[in-house]
């Protein structure tokens, strides 16, 4: 169910888990979260983008699972962990519920490791196992990189210095044979944990979404990847910023959802001096039920900045 406003219950959830979890419905999840207000709003606004942005970004493959997803975020590691949450992990994907521990406050890291694991979450719930493990893992990296402007999701981010990673990989042939890659099941891949083959994974996922779709969907359904696939020869011709585009695109989008936010506030922005006063003097009106962090604004400024500037339409 699409809703402008999430709906919230206030209920308490005690037992198993240390100290007191508050629930709240946010699209195809249900949150139980111990953090202060503020950060358990914009948790429950990201996920429920990121439930919309998982349907909107798999539609074509699969029907999204009907069930309710489960995910619990703690703001002290030690509940994390006595939770059941693997030390060191920041979050996880425990089969049944998703987990994570926020610290004093969320950040983008925090953020990637819930989309990764969610996605887990999602897929399993809509279609289990099916997948292999290499393409469930390259999937749950993609949509892992997505970036929130407050509206939504930008999916197909390449960082720089991951893009660098691979590029050097690539170079370095440092990469496994994709016979190997491929042929790993979930066992195998989970008893020697490598950065290498999420890399690898990931930069697959995004090589054969850009220019092998096609290939992609008969994956989906159960197809082999042949061997012959050029997605080496295709990384080492990319420039260093692949994705500048959809990094403008984020910095745009962000802070066209707080300039209408404001609007429907009765507040007129029209410049980026004038949002940038606003933010100084924390002036800056929302409506309380289309509310958003200012600090996801004040990001998408910064990265607008080093992108060339954002035009405000007022």
């Amino acid at each position: 169910m699409r809703l402008g406003v999430v709906v919230v219950i206030m209920l308490t959830v005690r037992g198993v888990f240390a100290g007191e979890l508050r629930k709240y419905e946010a699209g195809m999840f249900t949150i139980y979260t111990d953090l202060v207000e503020d950060d358990a709003r914009e948790a429950r606004v990201r996920m429920l983008k990121m439930g919309e942005e998982y349907r909107r970004g798999t539609q074509e493959w699969f029907e999204a699972g009907r069930e309710r997803l489960p995910f619990y975020l703690y703001r002290d590691e030690k509940d994390y962990l006595a939770a059941g949450g693997a030390p060191g992990s920041g979050g996880m994907f425990t089969g049944g519920r998703l987990m994570a521990v926020a610290g004093e406050h969320a950040n983008l890291r925090t953020w990637q490791i819930v989309q990764h694991e969610g996605f887990h979450q999602f897929v399993r719930s809509a279609i289990g196992e099916r997948l292999p493990v290499w393409l469930e893992e390259g999937l749950a990296e993609h949509f892992g990189e997505s970036l929130f402007t407050g509206d939504g999701y930008v999916s197909g981010i390449m960082p720089p210095w991951r893009v660098e990673r691979v590029k050097g990989g690539v170079e370095n042939k440092a990469f496994a044979s994709l016979s190997k890659l491929t042929g790993m099941n979930k066992a195998e891949w989970g008893k020697r944990i490598s950065q290498r083959n999420y890399d690898q994974a990931w930069a697959l996922v995004e090589y054969l979404m850009r220019e092998k779709p096609e290939v992609l969907d008969e994956l989906i359904k159960g197809g082999k990847l042949e061997e012959n696939v050029e997605w080496e020869k295709w990384w080492a011709q990319l420039p260093n910023q692949p994705a500048r585009e959809l990094y403008q695109r984020v910095a745009t989008e962000t802070v066209k959802a707080f300039v209408e936010r404001a609007k429907r506030a009765g507040q007129r922005i029209e410049s980026g001096e004038e949002l940038e006063k606003a933010i100084r003097e924390k002036s800056l009106k929302m409506k309380n039920e289309e509310w958003l962090p200012v600090s996801l604004l004040e990001q998408a400024i910064e990265l607008g900045k080093k992108m060339g500037g954002v035009t405000i339409t007022p």
